[in-house]
């Protein structure tokens, strides 16, 4: 499903920029680097509204969690969200605007604790299998990124994309 345009997205995004990060000059290898603590890094591509990346935020305050989507008018709902719920969790969540294929861009080698893939767009036309989000091309991108005895977790209610998905593991 499409996502309609959001009235004043970009204001509203503004207005949620402390939550933002930007894509830094050097990747990051540490999360002092946004949170002036030390601490496990993990990451949600495709974070959707929100409700997850919270909701860890909140339940695992030790840990600093980065939530990644591509699409602002979605991360406008999931930045706002965040906000509202900031007095129930430390501050330890920001926001990636773009691609899975820039994680490099984003993240050193060996310095993420745990990658999510919720509920992932399947892309279920058989040519569009290199947009999947646990296509080999990206695969490799988070197997780079993870440090040791990192994990890659997914979850998916299509059958097809996780038979897809094993194959490609």
């Amino acid at each position: 499903m499409r996502m309609r345009k959001k009235k004043n997205g970009a204001a509203r995004l503004a207005a949620c920029a402390h939550l933002l990060r930007a894509c830094p000059a050097e990747p990051i290898a540490s999360s002092v680097t946004d949170f002036d603590r030390a601490g496990e890094m993990c990451l949600e591509v495709g974070c959707g509204k929100g409700g997850f990346a919270c909701g860890m935020a909140a339940k695992y305050p030790e840990r600093n969690f980065y939530a990644m989507e591509r699409v602002s008018d979605v991360m406008v709902l999931a930045a706002e969200r965040a906000e509202r719920e900031a007095a129930e969790r430390p501050d330890n969540l920001r926001f990636l605007l773009g691609g899975a294929k820039d994680l490099p861009l984003y993240f050193a080698p060996d310095s993420l604790s745990v990658i999510y893939l919720n509920f992932s767009d399947p892309w279920p036309k058989k040519g569009y299998a290199k947009r999947r989000l646990t296509h080999r091309d990206f695969l490799r991108i988070y197997f780079r990124l993870l440090r040791m005895g990192g994990e890659l977790r997914l979850k998916t209610d299509n059958a097809a994309l996780f038979a897809f998905t094993q194959e490609e593991l």
